[in-house]
């Protein structure tokens, strides 16, 4: 079993309604998108289409966009600190926001949950519930298929301030982690060979970007940790490539000091960079996307990173109600 990396900060996960621990793949497993500040802006809104459970610790503003979790979508899809202003597109699970919650032009297959109020711009299809903390003010437009309820205490599943901790703590243990290999330069190919157990690598930014692939070969018991420490950080294509065993699901590219990260074209490979503005205009992240903000239109694949460095059970709480609701495991990707 491959090692975990385990830090000493105290976690708290509320998933009302889970009924087995052991779904849980801890937050780099559930989350494929975590903003720990806000998505989009009311001028700028995001777009595109993100798969997989999406977060954010503040507001989040959406325009023809599609959220989906493609293996189960009786889930939650979205777990918002802030205020949500969802306009256009599908999204496949449930929805729960800290704020007040703007909807228009959009279906919904699950419930809709508010520690604010619900309103409608538009038109569209809830599948579930609306329930809210204030008030539930839906025109006609707006097609309900389950109960509407104001004046319901708000309980969010996500105690997004232990999230952003947790992911900044995580982000800065890998980081300090002294390398134990390097990347040779193959006429613009970076290559990697990987041991058994964990490998950290660090790379400088522009040496990153400059290069056409990172190819790295290793066994499948494998785990690495690509760190670049550079604060301002910019990725466009690049052709990763998993030989000899490990996968996109045992690599992590960590920024632990990035504070703006520009984003373009295709990479797979899951990116942690809990403070980082990050603007993705356009192209594909097939894995985990966590950064400090988020802004553009790029689209998220489906990834996860199978060794996610989980705390001890003594660090980590898991708050599990005696309800009958399962909390989905995400389809991992096949080796």
């Amino acid at each position: 079993m491959k090692r975990m990396l385990i830090t000493t900060i105290a976690v708290t996960l509320i998933w009302a309604g889970a009924a087995r621990a052991d779904l849980l793949d801890g937050p780099l497993g559930y989350f494929n998108v975590y903003s720990l500040g806000d998505i989009g802006n009311s001028s700028a809104p995001y777009h595109s289409d993100f798969q997989g459970a999406a977060g954010a610790a503040g507001d989040v503003y959406f325009a023809q966009f599609s959220l989906a979790d493609v293996e189960a979508p009786a889930g939650y899809s979205m777990h918002v600190g802030g205020a949500a202003r969802l306009g256009g597109g599908s999204y496949y699970g449930s929805v729960e926001a800290g704020g007040n919650v703007d909807l228009g032009f959009l279906d919904i297959s699950g419930s809709v949950l508010s520690g604010g109020d619900v309103s409608n711009f538009g038109g569209g299809t809830i599948k579930g519930d609306v329930i809210a903390a204030g008030s539930v003010s839906l025109s006609q437009q707006m097609t309900v298929y389950g109960d509407k309820l104001s004046g319901v205490p708000y309980s969010p599943m996500v105690d997004h301030a232990a999230m952003s901790e947790f992911f900044r703590a995580t982000s800065d243990s890998i980081g300090a982690m002294s390398a134990t290999t390097v990347a040779t330069n193959s006429w613009g190919m970076l290559r990697i060979n990987a041991q058994g157990g964990d490998n950290v690598v660090t790379l400088d930014a522009a040496v990153l970007r400059n290069a056409w692939g990172l190819s790295i070969t290793g066994p499948a018991d494998a785990v690495v940790y690509v760190n670049v420490l550079n604060e301002t950080v910019a990725l466009d294509w690049t052709g990763w490539e998993y030989r000899g065993g490990i996968s996109a699901g045992d690599v992590l590219l960590n920024m632990p000091n990035a504070t703006r990260l520009t984003l373009s074209s295709a990479n797979a490979v899951n990116i942690l960079a809990p403070d980082a503005e990050t603007y993705f205009g356009a192209g594909l992240i097939e894995g985990v996307l966590v950064v400090g903000g988020l802004q553009g239109g790029g689209q998220v694949n489906l990834g996860g990173f199978d060794h996610a460095p989980v705390p001890e059970p003594a660090t980590m709480v898991l708050l599990l109600s005696a309800s009958g609701a399962v909390v989905p495991r995400r389809r991992r990707r096949g080796r």
